[in-house]
């Protein structure tokens, strides 16, 4: 089956994304969330698209990259011609680039999401590390 499209975009910085490998049902995509100032977020997201005619299930993911935050406003089934999103977030704590992983399965296709962003180095020279924001 062929039932589901993903699009990836960022909010407010630039973004990379590009299809790279399909090894049966699973696609690699790598997505860069661009740059983040010190103390600050870099955001992006990717929409899930059901572009068959069943409803898509079981659409869970798992996030790997210090970091990196997701959440999802996704439902339990996805109807046909019906999307949702994953939003990902990167809260830079470090200067430099900084490399995560976004795994998302569903009952038609699985896809490997290769994240990078860079963190620009405090201008302050700040000798503790900021906090990253908690989601509720």
């Amino acid at each position: 089956m062929k039932n589901l499209l993903v699009v990836i975009s960022a909010v407010f910085m630039s973004f990379s994304a590009q299809a790279v490998e399909t090894l049966g049902e699973t696609v690699t995509v790598y997505m860069s969330l661009g740059s983040a100032p010190y103390n600050g977020m870099a955001r992006g997201s990717l929409e899930l698209k059901n572009t068959g005619d069943k409803d898509l299930t079981g659409i869970v993911w798992d996030l790997k990259g210090m970091g990196y935050r997701a959440q999802d406003n996704c439902p339990e089934a996805l109807a046909p011609g019906k999307a949702c999103k994953i939003y990902v977030s990167y809260w830079n704590t470090f200067p430099g680039h900084s490399s995560g992983t976004l795994k998302i399965w569903t009952s038609d296709k699985n896809y490997i999401v290769n994240l990078s962003a860079y963190g620009e180095p405090d201008p302050f020279k700040n000798p503790n590390p900021p906090m990253p924001p908690r989601y509720p």
